[in-house]
């Protein structure tokens, strides 16, 4: 499999804009390696389908509509380390902020998911594969269901030196369920 670099100028400078029809980036079966950039405007931020990589210094912002992940939607068998970005403003049915699938893997160190909305479950995460948070905020995510934070099913998730702050659900755990 081919890998694919995107490499910006900065988040803020280099902005992938949707047009709100839509995913903004869409990777399937293949390598990534994300960096310096934002990604806004679409129903979701970006599809990570069979992907193994990495996403290092992104912004996802103000993407909604997705029925999973309207930042991020992680699945088929994907394994990504995703360190130092921003997930913010985003919203979908479940995962407002980033969606893992049963099949798949990321590791989130140092990283920052706020402001994210799931009309269901998940405002910031909904994991229900293997999720590993490092040094990450969690803050100020609603779910219209469970878990306003984070949402975690199927297998659970390794959370290290993280904050959980102001996170709020409609059912079980605002902070995480």
């Amino acid at each position: 499999a081919k890998t694919l670099y995107i490499e910006g100028s900065g988040v803020g400078a280099t902005v992938l804009e949707g047009d709100g029809t839509g995913t903004v980036l869409s990777v399937q079966g293949a390598g990534l390696n994300l960096a310096h950039l934002t990604l806004s405007g679409g129903t979701q931020g970006l599809a990570l389908s069979g992907v193994v990589g990495s996403i290092s210094t992104v912004e996802i912002r103000d993407n909604e509509g997705a029925d999973a992940g309207g930042g991020i939607g992680i699945s088929n068998s994907s394994d990504m380390n995703i360190s130092n970005i921003t997930v913010d403003g985003n919203a979908a049915e479940n995962g407002g902020g980033i969606h893992l699938d049963s099949t798949s893997k990321a590791e989130l160190t140092d990283c920052w998911i706020g402001n994210n909305e799931a009309t269901e479950s998940g405002g910031g995460i909904y994991a229900n594969g293997n999720l590993v948070v490092d040094g990450t905020t969690i803050q100020e995510n609603s779910a219209g269901s469970d878990g306003g934070g984070v949402y975690a099913t199927g297998s659970s998730p390794h959370v290290l030196s993280s904050a959980f702050w102001g996170n709020t659900a409609n059912g079980n755990g605002g902070g995480f369920a």
